[in-house]
């Protein structure tokens, strides 16, 4: 995914960014938290997609570091159904992080 983001970028298509960026707090080749420090990077001077995290833990920790990050709309525990999703891509404020 980063990959993609940085070769959009390196092409200067930033209108094929997408609005959204939905990542697991496992990735098979990093974190999350790496994901979003280099997608930190990445994003600086352009317009930030919302970024919705999904965890099978409910790790407060985590949950915070994630959290610290302005682009991060939401930690998501899973299992999150579907129309969840879509509620949050509507713009609604819904939040189903423990706190």
């Amino acid at each position: 995914m980063l990959g993609y983001l940085e070769q959009l970028k390196q092409d200067g298509k930033l209108d094929e960014f997408p609005d959204y960026v939905l990542i697991d707090m496992h990735l098979s080749d990093m974190d999350a938290l790496t994901f979003l420090t280099r997608f930190e990077q990445l994003v600086v001077n352009i317009e930030t997609p919302e970024v919705f995290i999904l965890s099978s833990s409910g790790s407060k920790k985590s949950r915070d570091l994630a959290m610290q990050y302005s682009f991060v709309s939401a930690y998501l525990k899973k299992p999150v159904p579907p129309d969840f999703i879509e509620v949050l891509i509507a713009g609604r404020s819904v939040d189903d992080s423990p706190h």
